[in-house]
């Protein structure tokens, strides 16, 4: 007699759950109704429950079956899903693809590429989850995350999408009263708009002498997000630094003119883009490629950054009334 259940009978109980009965689930993987109803009868009998109601004309889950049933059906999920990876490492990209990303990044430069991966690859479905805190992978059975600026030292296996760089941005309307600042020391006497995590409350930038160092900076506004110190700039109420991903659209419009750009920090400073995934062999079909869409899409340089290398108008060429 089998003392130990194997995960089989325990697919087969989910197979039974969804069939509704014993003749149909045994159609579908071809047993005979007797063969399903004596394997999942051994199965209640490991787990000392039972976990099917079973009269001569319907069947129904148990307390214990309900329980069960979730815990089964993400189990066999997973393994349906583990055996399509394996076994199509380098085949057409299918089954579900977890994606993280922070809630701008994504909502700006992500999202937008969903479309192009779905058309291309019919047997792909996306679940992409938008948030500024760094996932567990492993907890929340993520693929590949997004995850900007350095990288800590991790066993994650990491892709470089782009580069990022960050610039000095205020509105026509605030140059427009106050003294353009020539050099990073020249912020002391402006409103800095401050990302409330912002160590010290100071930018980066580098010094001609000394290389990169941190500027001191202060502010009337702080906000959480780069999106409000977006907002509050184009109003007027100061200038923020900021990634160019998260700016171009505005300074290429004009709403935003940059400022300090000979005095930017560069990657070794800000980092980079990347998507990282679990160091768990080959990358499947369907990580590959989404990242390799990503890049595509972005470009080498990215295309938000293009403005800034063709020279996007400065305070100084804006048209501005320079106040000194």
């Amino acid at each position: 007699m089998k003392t130990t259940s194997t995960l089989d009978d325990v697919e087969l109980f989910t197979i039974v759950v969804a069939a509704g009965n014993f003749s149909e689930a045994g159609r579908r993987v071809g047993l005979t109704a007797s063969s399903v109803a004596r394997r999942i009868s051994d199965l209640e009998a490991e787990l000392g429950t039972v976990l099917l109601t079973r009269t001569t004309r319907r069947m129904g889950l148990t307390e214990a079956g309900t329980l069960f049933y979730a815990r089964a059906a993400r189990i066999t999920s997973e393994l349906v899903e583990a055996k399509a990876e394996v076994a199509g490492l380098d085949a057409e990209p299918r089954g579900k693809l977890r994606v993280s990303v922070s809630n701008s990044f994504g909502s700006r430069h992500v999202a937008s590429v969903l479309g192009d991966l779905t058309i291309r690859y019919p047997g792909l479905s996306i679940d992409i989850n938008l948030d500024d805190a760094y996932v567990d992978l492993v907890q929340t059975r993520t693929h590949v995350a997004i995850r900007l600026g350095r990288l800590p030292d991790s066993s994650l296996v990491a892709t470089k999408l782009a580069p990022q760089r960050r610039v000095v941005v205020g509105s026509p309307a605030y140059f427009a009263r106050r003294a353009i600042p020539q050099f990073p020391d020249d912020l002391a006497g402006h409103d800095c708009l401050v990302i409330r995590n912002c160590p010290a409350r100071s930018w980066h930038f580098i010094d001609p002498k000394e290389g990169p160092r941190l500027y001191p900076v202060n502010g009337r506004v702080t906000a959480n997000t780069g999106e409000s110190l977006i907002a509050a700039a184009l109003a007027g109420a100061g200038i923020a630094h900021l990634p160019t991903w998260q700016v171009y659209e505005h300074v290429r419009t004009g709403s935003l003119i940059p400022v300090l750009q000979p005095f930017y920090a560069g990657e070794e400073t800000h980092g980079g883009i990347y998507a990282v995934r679990l160091a768990s062999g080959a990358a499947p079909a369907k990580v590959k490629v989404f990242v390799q869409l990503l890049r595509e899409r972005f470009g080498q340089p990215p295309f938000w950054d293009l403005i800034f290398d063709n020279g996007p108008r400065s305070a100084a060429t804006a048209g501005l009334r320079l106040v000194t």
